[in-house]
């Protein structure tokens, strides 16, 4: 893919994800005119670290960062610390119901959040 491809492909992740990225306070995702699009995990601002950054290259990689994002909001809510690997089957139910929205955009990208799912069975 090339870089004017890629970088329409990430655009198109970020149109649709965009109220998500915008009401989150643990992200946000800018344009460099040099590296290009840059995902700024914002979580250490909490305790007074500067934020981490990862340079976006595909679509995968910016949906997987999101798909994370969400899978921890539904984990922060039910309290559980381990994430995926001890995902109850209503944490599951919640993540699905919560990326359904997005994955109706974005039906490219189905198979990897299943995979993501079933990564759970496989730790």
């Amino acid at each position: 893919m090339s870089r004017k491809e890629t970088r329409k492909e990430l655009e198109h992740i970020i149109a649709v994800f965009k109220d998500y990225i915008h009401a989150s306070t643990h992200l946000d995702i800018v344009w460099s005119e040099k590296a290009g699009y840059i995902y700024l995990d914002l979580t250490p601002f909490e305790t007074g670290h500067d934020p981490d950054a990862y340079l976006m290259e595909t679509g995968e990689e910016l949906f997987e960062k999101l798909f994370s994002e969400i899978s921890l909001d539904v984990f922060e809510l039910t309290g559980n610390e381990d994430g995926l690997p001890s995902a109850n089957p209503l944490e599951i139910a919640e993540l699905k119901r919560r990326l359904e929205p997005f994955l109706l955009k974005l039906p490219e990208y189905r198979p990897l959040a299943e995979q993501l799912m079933s990564s759970k069975d496989s730790t």
